[in-house]
């Protein structure tokens, strides 16, 4: 466990780590996933996510991460990685811009909870956005689909593009024999294209 002086310490001599920053109930259910024995470091400035972060042992650094100076305590010049998932939209745009201008290398992975902010997070300079609210869509409609068309022998695409498929969303999702078609999930209707070229 670390407190939040501990915690600054511990970052700066880090690198080649990966940021999380934001609020909202995606970083909450993101943090929940991770281990913090890695290297994660996590930027926030609401206290009972910095608290529940600092308890279970994440290195936290407390501040607003669209603030250049909240950046650099979290080595954003170091890292490899970045994700950004914010309420405030201002502010979302403010870091990517921020986090790019800091570093060109870094990989910025931003959420979109509108359609609208999708192409304006991307000029920002993230890498990857995804809309979380289009993903959580399409697994609803794949779990009630997959039932009929596997009794139905219904052939029908619901998804049309290239197929390219993360396996994990399947395995997770413990839906087994999902046609092809509608595995079609993530690759063109979720991460809105690659930017300089990074996967």
């Amino acid at each position: 466990k670390y407190t939040t002086e501990e915690a600054e310490k511990a970052v700066q001599e880090m690198s080649k780590h990966y940021i999380i920053c934001g609020d909202g109930i995606i970083i909450n259910n993101s943090l929940a996933d991770l281990d913090p024995k890695y290297p994660f470091v996590f930027i926030s400035e609401d206290d009972k996510q910095v608290d529940a972060a600092l308890e279970r042992g994440f290195r936290v650094i407390y501040g607003n991460p669209s603030h250049e100076e909240t950046l650099q305590k979290a080595g954003v010049k170091r890292a490899l990685a970045i994700m950004v998932s914010m309420e405030n939209k201002a502010n979302a745009i403010l870091t990517i811009l921020n986090c790019r201008d800091m570093n060109e290398s870094l990989l910025i992975t931003a959420t979109a909870k509108t359609d609208d902010m999708i192409a304006k997070l991307r000029r920002s300079g993230a890498d990857r956005v995804v809309s979380p609210f289009r993903i959580a869509a399409q697994f609803v409609l794949m779990a009630t689909t997959v039932n009929v068309q596997k009794s139905s022998g219904l052939t029908k695409k619901f998804w049309t593009g290239d197929k390219k498929v993360l396996d994990s969303i399947q395995e997770r999702s413990g839906l087994t024999n999902v046609p092809d078609a509608l595995k079609i999930l993530v690759a063109n209707n979720n991460f809105q294209g690659e930017k300089n070229g990074k996967t």
